[in-house]
């Protein structure tokens, strides 16, 4: 039998189990008693700071959105001096294997007492039967099977499976928002969704951040008191200022628009009762300056102002209940609203005073390019629109947000449909052509978070054989 030696519990092994879904779900509660429902366990960090980033939950019902950090052991936040680091400033919730009997909670830089969960309490399988099917060195080593069955079926089998299994991540994402109906507003909403789309990788939870600090209604209010030709500045000076980019030192600049930004904020910040976001938050490195927040943040300014008139909501559900067009031509013309181009300043910069210069070899063309917006409108606006649908029994409108999604046009590809295609599909030609739209990818994305790897193989086959015998029969 194995016991609770914490050298033999590597904390990878506990991230799996998080990831996994090892926990009895209904049962889960912090140590000070409070219900926990995990409404999303988030995404793997593998960067510096908190384990699991833009983690959704509701604790004592209240719904939360942060990181988690997790570690064999209470006392481990402070050996690790997590305490001390703004990086944690934003954990929601320490997951830990076993309770310490003296032990004091974990506390942010900023004195924020974070609640904790025993992960040893809620196992949904021994520790010990868990360790020998999980062991850390095969987590590590191999994150799906050797043998894929779904690989082994024909290309229309898996055209079907794709087709099931990227509905099943539409309807996932559309809970999730759904549940968060109870908090905001379909504008806000889509607003928020908008931004943690432009954060790409390292930066959504900034973006949501600043989201909340600047909430959409609160922008639009304010730029319908300007001129048309002044709006887009007003909305620039707003979130830069929110995102803590215009300080004193910016209006030391040589540049008029830069200047331009800070004397607006400067007047229009008297009305808020906040504290700028740190400008130390924002991440630029390792990213491509097309990723830089200060681009999507213009990009988002020009979004703001081209829907101020009727809102987000109005305006896309006016796209979708007035046009007679394929899906194909309507998911296109939805794509387009998101597109930005580049524009005044931000032609020839990409951040605040660094210009771009033709001997780097970049030229910008979008604050926004297709490539994003369509992640927009799989990810954020397909999946609200369909709540909406289902909330007001618009059953026609379902059908047609569906179909939209389902003849989107692929989104970039990144590493885990590169691994999948190379586990399910290649080297069958016939097979790889499959993977023609956004949805038959969502599909490949569900079926390795939720299938491979857990190793269960006999679920995502399951769908094929059901759908075959469904086939059968008709015919």
């Amino acid at each position: 039998m194995l016991v609770h030696d914490t050298s033999k519990i590597a904390e990878s092994f506990l991230y799996h189990i998080w990831d996994g879904g090892h926990l009895k779900q209904e049962m889960l509660r912090t140590t000070d008693g409070k219900r926990v429902e995990i409404i999303s366990k988030g995404k793997w960090n593998v960067d510096a700071g908190p384990d699991f980033r833009e983690v959704i939950l509701k604790i004592d019902g209240q719904l939360q959105r942060g990181d988690v950090e997790i570690h064999t052991q209470e006392g481990d936040w402070f050996a690790h001096k997590h305490q001390r680091d703004p990086n944690y400033e934003n954990v929601i919730l320490h997951a830990v294997l076993w309770e310490a009997k003296e032990s004091k909670p974990a506390v942010t830089k900023s004195g924020r007492v974070i609640p904790t969960l025993i992960l040893g309490d809620f196992l949904d399988e021994s520790l010990e039967r868990l360790q020998v099917t999980i062991s850390d060195e095969s987590f590590g080593r191999e994150r799906t099977p050797n043998i894929c069955l779904l690989g082994k079926r024909t290309a229309p089998e898996i055209a079907l499976a794709l087709d099931r299994w990227g509905l099943e991540r539409l309807r996932i994402k559309k809970d999730r928002f759904k549940e968060e109906l109870n908090y905001f507003n379909y504008d806000q909403l889509i607003y928020q969704g908008i931004m943690e789309a432009l954060g790409y990788s390292k930066n959504q939870r900034q973006f949501l951040k600043l989201s909340l600090k600047m909430p959409v209604e609160t922008i639009w209010e304010i730029i319908r008191t300007y001129a048309a030709e002044k709006q887009e500045l007003i909305a620039q000076s707003l979130l830069f200022g929110a995102a803590g980019f215009l300080r004193e030192e910016s209006g030391k600049t040589s540049s008029e628009y830069v200047r331009k930004l800070l004397k607006m904020w400067q007047r229009l910040s008297q009305m808020f009762d906040f504290e700028p976001l740190p400008v130390h938050e924002w991440q630029f490195f390792r990213l491509r300056p097309t990723n830089f927040p200060t681009i999507r943040i213009a990009g988002i300014a020009h979004l703001l102002v081209v829907f101020h008139e009727r809102g987000f909501h109005a305006r896309l559900l006016d796209l979708f209940l007035n046009q007679k067009t394929s899906p194909v031509k309507l998911a296109r013309q939805v794509r387009n609203l998101f597109v930005v181009e580049t524009q005044g300043y931000w032609k020839d910069h990409y951040q605040f005073e660094n210009e771009l210069t033709a001997h780097a070899g970049f030229h910008l063309k979008h604050l926004i390019g297709s490539g994003r917006a369509n992640e927009i409108v799989v990810n954020v606006i397909i999946p609200i629109l369909l709540t909406f649908a289902e909330e007001t029994e618009d059953n026609e409108l379902a059908i047609q947000i569906r179909e939209t999604y389902l003849n989107s046009p692929k989104l970039q590809e990144n590493s885990i449909l590169r691994q999948m295609k190379e586990q399910v599909l290649s080297p069958d030609k016939e097979k790889l052509a499959i993977v023609s739209s956004a949805a038959r990818q969502q599909g490949l994305i569900h079926i390795f978070k939720y299938f491979c790897r857990s190793w269960r193989c006999s679920e995502c086959i399951g769908a094929v054989a059901q759908n075959t015998d469904r086939k059968s029969a008709k015919n």
